[in-house]
């Protein structure tokens, strides 16, 4: 009798224990396949390496590669898991930046009142940005222990959703566990957690967030909100509360509410964060532990120390239209970096034209506007190079190098004599005066008004030369001519001119600045990583490059041949896409363009000016934007210049070659057979007739007409007054 009791005493212990075990292994919310704690990221909003475990489809937005570490350090004999050691790492794909892909080893040490020990956990993770706000994410995860239910290891899947529909808005869903995996038969509970994240103003100064999970079998629905404040940049404050609720033994809930407080110190490239997380445990509060994360990226977060202020290096060199962006870009960014000091402009021979000079100096000079200092060295450079290093504070010449500051030449080529000589004439129908192209072909000299507007051009850019030099030089314009007409200069001639004013060698600047200022300064290379945006999906402004000959079909460049051509079938996709992107505010056009095709010019104006009624449409005007460049430029909202751009000239033209006489010098003959009275008007092996002439002449009108209106309409002009400008009256 006495061992029956023993036995059924032991019995009912045991029974008691294995209930314990099955009513409640682990809290609810806390099922194997959950990572290391990590209150330092949300499910909505912006991500690092770790949003494998948070939210995967927050790894879309990455612009560059990340690393995170974690550590959490809870109460091994608490209720909350989580606890351990994760490695993550993310990155966008080469080449495909709208995919990325990440991967994360995490080891953990649940509490001992889990039913499993020294977990595992590893996960591969692909997001894809299927638009600007809209990204999807997955991750996979292969999670085993040393014992218990998940000995043997367990597969499954996270489906997540990441929204970006605003600046101020952010959006997350993840449904954790998909595909429900059984855990000694039992099936794992789905849960979907969802997250709504605002940031009421401009930049990430104060970010709120709300948000649940929701088990599918059991029904629970665990809030939790989120409040972070960067009183500076680099520096947040973060507070997050979660309210869990678990089932005692007896069946009644249990309120399980934590608390984690912490903050973010962030540099550019690294930052760390470090959180204490509390709670409440059977009606008491209590501390579980603390979260520690590390991150290094290649993108640049704002920082808190950004380093000793310093200069950046600017080399001016190859210029293009984009390249002159980048540049412009990068001296605005100059001009807000608390740790910039300024930049050194490394200047050569200056590529492109006038205009492109003036945009530089007019950069140059904002920026020391701002409060920053504008050095410029100098190797070698010409007159072109000489002007924009003059928009600095100092400038410093190279011992062995110098300036040729000789002023303004160019030159026309005129092919009518070669013509003459091989057998090939030219035949050119044009409408007005001043549409001088073709006298290359036609002539041996300029005409009277294609040699006055080329005059006054040359005139008119001197003025803006000599003027321009002897404000920044503060010299007088007699003086800066005397330079002028004085060059080319070696380095000792132009420190004796006072055109220069230090002669150093490159490796001697660093020093030579620092003996300016009167304190050590350093010189680096701009930042080529990308910036982290800190707002969610800001408004854009797009920019449009018009940038070479106008054609009707595809945008193309020939490189050895230095020959650019902006097709009308690229560009007409490209401003439609532009007008309907909600989050393109504005257009930029950037037009440096001699002009082309008349129809090319046309569609592509109309579309712009289609484009106007709906957004802001801006023209910026480089070198050149002359004929269909000036055409397409007058359908804009408003048209922006530098003095030297070189712009108008809306006539128009057309013709051919007439080869018979070549092929007659090399022996061969010609038959021609036509139906139609102007079958032949294209040919080769002719010159056109009287007849075709005027036909020809009268097509030409109507195009012209076309010019004439479009400029009068989008620049709100008479006609006839654009009609005698373009006759050259």
């Amino acid at each position: 009798m006495q061992k029956t009791c023993v036995a059924t005493l032991l019995v009912v212990a045991l029974s008691a224990s294995a209930r314990a075990q099955v009513i409640r292994p682990v809290p609810a919310g806390e099922p194997p396949t959950a990572g290391v704690y990590n209150p330092s990221l949300g499910v909505a909003g912006d991500g690092d390496a770790s949003a494998i475990e948070k939210n995967p489809a927050s790894l879309g937005y990455l612009p560059s590669w990340s690393g995170v570490y974690l550590h959490s350090e809870l109460d091994s004999g608490g209720v909350v898991g989580g606890r351990g050691d994760g490695f993550f790492f993310a990155t966008p794909v080469p080449l495909l930046s709208s995919l990325s892909i990440g991967a994360g080893v995490q080891l953990l040490r649940p509490p001992t009142s889990f039913p499993y020990s020294n977990e595992q956990k590893f996960s591969l993770a692909l997001a894809l940005r299927l638009h600007s706000g809209i990204a999807l994410g997955l991750q996979y995860a292969h999670v085993w222990a040393d014992r218990g239910p998940v000995a043997g290891g367990i597969d499954t899947l996270d489906l997540a959703l990441s929204l970006r529909p605003a600046r101020w808005l952010a959006a997350g869903l993840v449904v954790h566990d998909l595909p429900s995996p059984a855990v000694q038969g039992f099936p794992l509970q789905r849960v979907w957690e969802a997250e709504l994240a605002i940031r009421p103003w401009a930049g990430h100064l104060f970010e709120l967030a709300a948000g649940a999970r929701f088990g599918e079998r059991r029904g629970d629905v665990d809030p939790h909100f989120r409040i972070w404040v960067a009183p500076v940049a680099g520096l947040t404050i973060k507070a997050d509360i979660e309210w869990r609720r678990d089932v005692d033994l007896d069946g009644q809930n249990e309120n399980d509410v934590r608390v984690a407080l912490g903050i973010t110190l962030d540099l550019e490239h690294v930052g760390l964060s470090g959180f204490g997380l509390f709670g409440t445990d059977s009606g008491a509060t209590r501390g579980h532990g603390f979260t520690l994360a590390a991150r290094i990226s290649g993108d640049r977060y704002p920082a808190v120390w950004e380093g000793p202020r310093h200069l950046e290096r600017i080399d001016f060199g190859n210029l293009g239209e984009r390249k002159l962006a980048q540049i412009v870009s990068w001296l605005r960014r100059v001009e807000k970096s608390r740790d910039v000091a300024g930049i050194v402009a490394v200047i050569g021979d200056v590529d492109g034209s006038w205009a492109t000079a003036e945009e530089l100096r007019a950069s140059m000079f904002r920026l020391r506007k701002a409060g920053k200092h504008v050095y410029a060295y100098l190797a070698e450079t010409n007159t072109r190079g000489y002007y924009v290093a003059s928009a600095a504070e100092r400038i410093f010449l190279d011992p062995a190098g110098g300036i040729r500051l000789v002023g303004l030449s160019t030159n026309l080529l005129f092919f009518r004599g070669l013509g003459d000589l091989i057998g090939v004439r030219a035949d050119f129908v044009k409408i007005d005066e001043y549409k001088s192209a073709p006298e290359a072909y036609l002539r041996t000299s300029s005409t009277a008004p294609a040699r006055a507007q080329r005059e006054a051009l040359v005139a008119d850019t001197f003025a803006h030369l000599t003027a321009g030099i002897a404000a920044a030089r503060h010299a007088d314009e007699v003086t800066v001519r005397n330079w002028i007409d004085r060059g080319p200069y070696t380095a000792f001639e132009a420190k004796e001119a006072g055109i220069v004013d230090e002669l150093r060698s490159g490796d001697e600047i660093e020093a030579a600045i620092a003996a300016d200022l009167k304190h050590a300064v350093s010189i680096r290379n701009p930042a080529r990583s990308p910036e982290r945006d800190l707002d969610w999906e800001r408004p854009a402004v797009a920019v449009l490059f018009v940038d070479g000959d106008i054609i009707d079909g595809h945008s193309a460049t020939i490189p050895l041949l230095g020959m650019k051509f902006v097709g009308m079938q690229t560009m007409l996709p490209a401003i439609q896409r532009a007008r309907e992107d909600a989050r393109v505010r504005a257009i930029v056009v950037r037009i440096d363009s001699p002009g082309g095709s008349a129809l090319a010019s046309d569609l592509i104006a109309r579309e712009l000016e289609r484009t106007a009624q709906v957004k802001p449409v801006i023209c910026s005007l480089g070198d050149v934007a002359a004929s269909g460049g000036y055409f397409i430029a007058a359908a804009c909202s408003r048209i922006y210049a530098a003095p030297s751009t070189v712009t108008g000239s809306i006539g128009i033209f057309t013709g051919k070659f007439d080869l018979s006489g070549l092929a007659a010098k090399i022996g061969v003959s010609t038959e021609t057979y036509e139906r139609g009275k102007y079958s032949g008007m294209d040919s080769m092996w002719r010159m056109y007739t009287d007849e075709e002439r005027a036909v020809i002449l009268t097509k030409l009108r109507y195009y012209y007409g076309r010019f004439v209106a479009q400029v009068a309409r989008g620049r709100r002009l008479p006609e006839a007054s654009v009609d005698a400008v373009g006759r050259g009256h």
